[in-house]
């Protein structure tokens, strides 16, 4: 049965790939805590984009 092979061949190759990623330590954590960092500076922008439309509002409706 060649197929029976060929999947115990391609799931070996599979589990050794998982082992590695999972043991692969700190890999990733550089880029997960730069994700962060610009998920925080989104929203600060974000946060200071709705502050200032506000203000624009408020002074644009005192002009009549």
């Amino acid at each position: 049965m060649p197929e029976l092979t060929y999947l115990t061949a391609t799931l070996t190759l599979l589990r050794e790939r998982w082992r590695e990623s999972r043991d692969g330590g700190d890999r990733g954590s550089v880029t997960l805590e730069q994700v962060a960092i610009a998920a925080g500076l989104l929203a600060i922008a974000i946060a200071a984009v709705a502050v200032i439309g506000r203000v624009v509002v408020k002074y644009t409706g005192k002009l009549n």
